[in-house]
């Protein structure tokens, strides 16, 4: 009546021997075992955006600026099939890509900081 359901057991085979268990766990609407438990979660809320990529859309330069100068930051850029296009090495706050050998299109850049393993995925259009 509560929304809730039950879950049951096993059966193993041993050979000649059969062995069967049954385990009943009820829980409620929200497969909690312990009423309430839907409204904590362990889930990490989501991390803003340190780094910043502009102009989107873009014609010929991609501009990211980054918030720790002290720590390299790598970088890729890729197609939509997922191909790698171009990459590199961040060790200053403002920085420029030329991207002026891509065709227009979406792409995406990943900016990977290696000492403190964060990492931040943007995607920015070509339209010239």
């Amino acid at each position: 009546p509560d929304g809730g359901i039950v879950m049951a057991g096993e059966s193993i085979n041993f050979g000649r021997k059969k062995v069967q268990r049954s385990i009943l766990i009820k829980v409620d609407s929200f497969g909690c075992l312990i009423p309430g438990c839907h409204k904590t979660d362990n889930i990490e809320p989501k991390r803003a955006s340190k780094c910043q990529i502009y102009p989107n859309p873009s014609t010929s330069t991609l501009k990211v600026t980054l918030p720790n100068v002290f720590d390299a930051w790598n970088y890729k850029i890729m197609s939509a099939s997922g191909a790698v296009i171009q990459n590199g090495v961040f060790s200053s706050e403002q920085n420029q890509i030329s991207i002026q050998n891509l065709a227009n299109g979406i792409y995406q850049i990943t900016l990977f900081n290696t000492k403190n393993n964060h990492y931040e995925n943007h995607s920015f259009i070509v339209a010239r």
